[in-house]
């Protein structure tokens, strides 16, 4: 899932990201059929949900049955009308590892299952990203933080409250502790919306802007990766073609990923200590020299 801008679904500039409340996009296509939009901290949250999963639960997908900004379904009661409110389900996991794993990752939920949704195929985790300090930044449906952040106080039940006291959160179900299912620790767990940003940013860097150490580091990695391919022969990787200079430096000249590798183990024996024996790599060299 990637996240772009709104309206226009443009790429984010991960240096200098939007303010955590602007409404964003993103490629997510959810299956009522609606884009996947939300303030950045919303989108941000859920995408960081995929990419966890994905390390966590290969074996699982995470599917977005409703979005935020999804108004007109009378089933909601207005709770997904604006930010931050979801409905998704984990298929590959157990309802109840699902909806634990959910809420380790901050994501305020509970596993209906019962009453309209009674159906299997109904089934769903009703949510939210949980608030970043007590209330939230973004106007949230009514239902979810009371009318707090549209009307500006409390008129009505809370599934903020709810999910702080470990209430079902349903209509006429707000008893404290009635919620059979367990809640992490308090404080519950939030999204580390600046750590996101941060590895984004990261990971985009060119190359050029990356620190010395970092290219050390990045250096090492990929000669361990190279010796280990020569080594047990890869035919794929190493018939890539590389441009290396000229022994005499007269100029430039395109080789196979495999010669300039036994080029480089044949005068520097680190590297030639890697991938085999000097006889090994004098013999190999011999053969792949054009």
């Amino acid at each position: 899932m990637e996240v772009l801008t709104y309206p226009l679904r443009r790429k984010i500039n991960w240096a200098n990201p939007p303010d955590p409340t602007k409404r964003c996009s993103s490629d997510l296509i959810c299956g009522d059929g609606r884009r996947f939009t939300g303030s950045f901290r919303t989108v941000c949250h859920m995408a960081w949900m995929f990419e966890e999963l994905a390390k966590d639960h290969p074996e699982a997908t995470l599917h977005v049955i409703q979005p935020p900004y999804h108004t007109g379904f009378a089933g909601s009661a207005g709770t997904h009308d604006y930010d931050c409110c979801s409905d998704v389900w984990i298929f590959g996991l157990a309802p109840r590892v699902g909806e634990a794993w959910l809420r380790r990752k901050g994501f305020w939920c509970w596993w209906r299952h019962t009453g309209s949704w009674a159906a299997q195929s109904e089934w769903h985790f009703h949510g939210f990203t949980g608030p970043a300090g007590v209330n939230f930044a973004t106007r949230v449906g009514v239902f979810v933080d009371g009318g707090l952040s549209s009307t500006g106080h409390v008129f009505t039940t809370s599934q903020i409250e709810d999910a702080r006291n470990h209430a079902l959160g349903l209509s006429l179900q707000h008893t404290p502790g009635s919620d059979p299912a367990p809640w992490p620790p308090s404080p519950y767990p939030r999204f580390d919306l600046p750590a996101f940003v941060k590895q984004k940013e990261q990971d985009l860097m060119e190359f050029k802007d990356w620190g010395d150490v970092s290219k050390k580091q990045f250096a090492s990695v990929v000669a361990d990766i190279v010796a280990r391919q020569v080594a047990q022969g890869n035919k794929d990787l190493l018939a890539t073609p590389v441009v290396v200079r000229d022994i005499d430096g007269s100029g430039t000249q395109k080789i196979s990923l495999k010669q300039a590798w036994v080029r480089a183990a044949n005068s520097l024996p680190w590297l030639r200590n890697k991938t085999a024996s000097k006889a090994d790599v004098q013999a190999s060299d011999a053969a792949n020299t054009p």
